[in-house]
């Protein structure tokens, strides 16, 4: 496809975009340090040589509603050296054709909130909730100062040089995207009201003084939210706030969801039909003047290209797309986009900073930690998964000749399951890429070979990387062990030999995601799990998928249940009854995903390589992470005495899904076979897809 859409130039405000792509804020916050400066420059102008029109900079701004200066992520911003290091930077990106927005977060104070709310009466749908109760509202007076602050603001940014600031509205986590919420702003005096244009006063009043003390060619751009979920942010709603804004905002970043989670990585949308494209399209129709900018679940070029190529937007924004593929652009430009590495939305993993499969995003950031080898080696590189293939990847980068075997016919290790589930299309974009690029990395491979100690022994290799993988845990329940049941690995392509009962066992990741899969096939099934892990594990997973199906009643699940017995064909468990339905906060959810490590079981004389830790390295280099959002506090959990009931679950068949566990047997036999022999991956211990990729990569940088 040609993508000459996606680099035609595009005119807002006098001034001229390069592209049709722009950059969604990320990553971390600035903190003035010389280091900082470099390590974020360098991922910048990264994003601008990859195709970005703009590159938004998350300075990360709160205003102190006094009419002073804001609070700039810690940063002194009347330090000269310091506006010298955003200067340099600013100028770096330029170079790049390529405009520079600063994010102003204004996010709602713990102190004070824009609203008025007697009491916390009401539920929210979505993420991102601070919590306003006995919070006073802010008075008149501070709000003019708000006003000042975010005018002084956007000041000092133009004479640093930025082009543009971007004003974060979405969900409902800011001070002005409260002050336009119908149900959050009950204001009475002009800052509040009963219209969308009453309720706008402040935003608009704000756009309004900054285009006059900046200029018209200081671009403004907001981040909307067009949820359909969450009362009072409606599209129509949005629309017009939207129509409101016409001549005073630039461009329209549109973010947001449909309120549920439906695929295992984050969001409600296909490779087809990026979640929010749908809300560009209406916007496009109601002919607001400004550029419209969908952002979330963008990465596939063509559907990108056929966006903007039928005018259902102006522009795309992405973040996380830009860090999985630093050479995004180029690949596109060059005709190669089965290149492009697929991004899998890891929900935040990307902010830290690292990435589940782009690894020299880190070594952009630290490129202290991987020098050039000091000899090239021959390497033999055990199993096809993740792990095994990043490492052959990069360490054929590094000069190495690898040779890679894996016993099947077919690479990918537990990801080539992703190809029977719909919900799991980006790990099967992310199956088919590596397999491509295990193809054409320069890797010798062997398909359908089995290496044994005495083979790989007798081709004198001077390493050997075990990325073997993992097998089904036996869980201890009596019955578990029978060979008629079926586990996890062996259901996907099989299911219509299990007959139309099925009982999954396990709600855990793989529990669930099975449980799914097979009641999209029609069997009807019941997942049984001992705890709430349903609604824990997979919060930002199939969450929404799982309550469909559920409301069609071929998907049953059975929380606390403690299973006792497993035949073929029935399944015995006692069943608590009370107390299962606790609301989770965020605290409790973080907590209850932040399970212990499991104890790994070393191989003397084995190495088991690891990836920098970044976030360590990011304070040690006293840069600051962004502050987080506020959120509700946790809720008191009222103990009480459980009630058990015992249940037999009758069916055609059982799915156990007891998790994982490390070949360590089998990697001990390779005892002696090279000078040096890694262990990586889920060889080590069952994980994600980001932990098999960052140990594959550490292991062939260490390889030197």
């Amino acid at each position: 496809m040609d993508y000459s859409d996606i680099f035609s130039p595009i005119r807002i405000g006098g001034r001229t975009l390069k592209s049709r792509l722009t950059h969604a804020k990320s990553g971390g916050g600035l903190d003035g340090t010389a280091k900082q400066f470099q390590r974020s420059t360098a991922y910048y102008v990264s994003v601008a040589r990859n195709g970005s029109a703009t590159v938004c900079m998350n300075v990360g701004t709160w205003p102190d509603c006094e009419g002073k200066r804001s609070i700039m992520s810690n940063v002194d911003m009347e330090d000269p050296a310091i506006q010298q290091g955003f200067r340099e930077m600013i100028q770096a990106v330029h170079g790049e054709d390529t405009l520079c927005f600063a994010s102003l977060m204004n996010i709602e104070p713990q102190e004070y909130s824009i609203c008025e709310l007697p009491e916390w009466n009401f539920d929210f749908q979505g993420d991102y909730n601070p919590n306003f109760k006995n919070k006073p509202s802010i008075s008149p007076e501070r709000i003019e100062g708000m006003i000042s602050d975010y005018v002084f603001q956007c000041q000092e940014l133009k004479e640093l040089g930025f082009d543009g600031a971007v004003f974060y509205m979405s969900y409902r986590a800011s001070i002005l995207a409260n002050a336009i919420d119908p149900v959050l702003n009950q204001r009475t005096d002009q800052w509040g009201g009963s219209t969308v244009a009453e309720r706008a006063r402040l935003p608009l009043t704000i756009f309004r003084k900054v285009k006059e003390k900046c200029g018209k060619d200081f671009l403004i751009e907001i981040q909307t939210s067009a949820t359909t979920e969450q009362p009072g942010y409606d599209v129509e709603y949005w629309l017009d706030f939207c129509q409101l804004c016409e001549g005073l905002v630039d461009i329209f970043q549109i973010r947001g969801w449909d309120g549920s989670y439906t695929h295992v990585t984050g969001f409600n949308s296909s490779r087809e039909n990026p979640y929010n494209l749908q809300f560009a399209e209406a916007f496009k129709k109601r002919g607001i003047r400004g550029l419209v900018a969908p952002v979330g679940g963008f990465g596939d070029p063509n559907t990108m290209e056929r966006a903007i190529a039928e005018g259902k937007t102006d522009l795309i924004a992405m973040a996380r797309q830009y860090i999985a593929d630093m050479h995004f652009a180029d690949k596109l430009k060059a005709g190669h986009p089965e290149d492009v590495t697929p991004c899998l939305r890891c929900m935040g993993k990307c902010d830290y900073p690292s990435c589940a499969v782009n690894p020299y995003y880190s070594v952009m950031k630290f490129p202290e930690l991987f020098p050039a080898p000091r000899e090239k080696k021959r390497v033999a590189v055990i199993g096809g998964g993740p792990a095994g293939i990043r490492a052959a990847m990069a360490a054929v980068e590094r000069g190495h000749q690898v040779e890679l075997f894996e016993k099947s016919e077919t690479l990918g290790g537990q990801v080539k399951f992703s190809k029977y589930c719909d919900f799991k299309w980006n790990l099967y974009d992310y199956l088919r890429w590596m397999e491509h690029q295990a193809e054409t990395c320069g890797a010798q491979l062997h398909l359908g070979v089995e290496a044994t100690p005495e083979m790989i022994r007798g081709m004198h290799f001077d390493a050997v990387i075990l990325a073997m993988g993992s097998v089904p845990k036996t869980l201890p329940i009596p019955g578990a062990d029978d060979p008629k049941l079926w586990t996890v690995d062996a259901v996907f392509g099989q299911e219509q030999l299990l007959g139309h009962r099925v009982v999954v066992v396990g709600g855990a990741h793989s529990g669930c995601e099975t449980a799914l899969y097979l009641a999209q096939a029609g069997h009807q099934v019941t997942l049984l799990t001992r705890g709430q892990e349903v609604y824990t594990d997979n919060t930002h997973c199939i969450y929404g998928e799982v309550q469909a199906y559920q409301k069609e009643k071929n998907l049953t699940v059975v929380e606390f249940a403690a299973t006792t017995e497993i035949t073929p064909t029935a399944v015995r468990t006692s069943v608590q009854t009370n107390g299962q339905r606790k609301k989770l906060t965020f605290q409790t959810v973080g907590k209850m995903l932040r399970k212990p490590q499991a104890k790994v079981e070393r191989i003397p004389g084995f190495r088991y390589p690891e990836y920098p830790d970044t976030q360590k390295l990011l304070m040690e280099a006293q840069i600051k992470p962004a502050p987080g959002f506020p959120h509700p506090p946790e809720e008191l959990e009222i103990p009480m005495e459980p009630i058990y009931e015992e249940r037999v679950y009758h069916c055609d068949s059982v799915v156990i899904s007891g998790g994982r566990m490390p070949q360590t047997e089998a990697a001990r036999k390779f005892e002696g076979c090279a000078p040096e022999i890694y262990v990586i991956g889920d060889n080590v211990t069952p994980g994600s897809v980001q932990e098999c990729t960052l140990t594959g990569f550490a292991a062939a940088m260490a390889l030197g």
